[in-house]
């Protein structure tokens, strides 16, 4: 969104690297005191993940907008003297709890008025949330005033997957060749246009299900949008900040379902696919990816039941093959095959659901 901002306001978007969490960091600690060659840091270039306008790629044709730059870059041609800090909290204090719309116009109007040449965006410490467009923003429905702004971007309609991300989806698409009998008609080669990729969060997800029904918190960020097949519907009599079982079991449901959930939303997503197609548009799915973090014999328990359920050919992240430089991105690559996929069910509480979706 930052860089969308940017982009209206007539001025480079400098773009960071990744800093992940210690405890999502995909090299243990022991494993990267072993290794004199693991990484050195807990940080990911932004263009190991991303490419297009958002990592210094090219806009389109006769678009004259300035390209991105990096933070290396920004800290050399704009020295700290020379730059204009404005907190967080100066703007959005205003307007925050107006829709994202409001929010997105008045750092525009900040950014494009502003006479200096550098600019930084600070977090202010009486600022809960820190940054231009929050959590709480993304985690409510005032982020969907700006779907249209975003959707209709060069910024999102020129992103695209690194060369790294791209050379592991190409070194594991025959993973996703389908075995099985041959369709009675003829389909496409594509083997993407008979997949089906549906993200599992597992994991220490759980707890973080329970929490968000502490508080009655609903699907994240675009996952609201009005025209989805599936919509978060509250359980009866619930209050915001209240725990009921009633509550945990309701959000559960969509937030951390079992084995016979899972199947049973696939299969009735398939059912629903096929039949929305045109009379003489043959949709046949018999691939399914699984994204998932589970490391336990639980995903095996999975993959059978969704073979004793028709599916030909089941793949999971743990069955991709890739080099040490893939592992650290590779939940990107798990988006970057779910964005290929025709059909993709995700969990509505999840950013990477909203992330995916984006990306399509």
């Amino acid at each position: 969104m930052e860089n969308i901002v940017a982009y209206r306001s007539n001025r480079s978007y400098v773009f960071q690297d990744l800093i992940w969490n210690p405890d999502h960091f995909p090299w243990r600690q022991e494993d990267r005191r072993r290794c004199e060659k693991g990484p050195s840091s807990q940080q990911t270039p932004l263009s190991a993940l991303l490419s297009g306008p958002t990592v210094g790629g090219f806009w389109d044709p006769g678009d004259n907008a300035p390209r991105s730059i990096s933070q290396h870059w920004f800290n050399t041609v704009c020295p700290i003297n020379e730059r204009r800090i404005i907190s967080t909290k100066e703007v959005k204090t205003a307007v925050y709890w107006d829709k994202g719309s409001v929010l997105f116009d008045a750092w525009q109007k900040v950014l494009s008025e502003a006479p200096e040449r550098c600019i930084e965006v600070q977090g202010s410490p009486e600022d809960p949330f820190p940054q231009p467009f929050d959590t709480w923003l993304w985690a409510g429905e005032w982020v969907l005033s700006m779907w249209d702004r975003i959707k209709d971007s060069p910024v999102s309609r020129l992103l695209g997957p690194s060369p790294i991300i791209q050379a592991a989806v190409a070194r594991n698409e025959y993973l996703f060749r389908p075995r099985g009998p041959r369709p009675p008609v003829a389909v496409s080669t594509n083997p993407y246009d008979g997949m089906v990729a549906a993200h599992v969060r597992r994991g220490d997800f759980e707890g973080h299900c329970r929490h968000l029904a502490t508080w009655n918190s609903t699907f994240y960020s675009w996952n609201q949008l009005s025209f989805l097949s599936d919509r978060f519907i509250h359980p009866p009599n619930y209050e915001w900040g209240t725990q009921s079982e009633e509550g945990v079991r309701h959000y559960l449901k969509h937030c951390y379902p079992d084995i016979d959930a899972i199947v049973e939303k696939i299969r009735k997503s398939k059912a629903d696919y096929v039949r929305a197609g045109k009379p003489n548009d043959y949709r046949h799915l018999n691939v399914i990816f699984i994204l998932s973090d589970d490391q336990s014999e639980w995903l095996e328990d999975l993959k059978k039941s969704l073979r004793n359920d028709g599916w030909s050919t089941v793949v999971s992240t743990r069955d991709l093959v890739v080099d040490a430089e893939q592992r650290e991105i590779g939940v990107a690559i798990d988006m970057e095959l779910a964005r290929k996929a025709a059909l993709f069910i995700g969990n509505g509480v999840c950013s990477l659901l909203t992330d995916v979706r984006c990306n399509c």
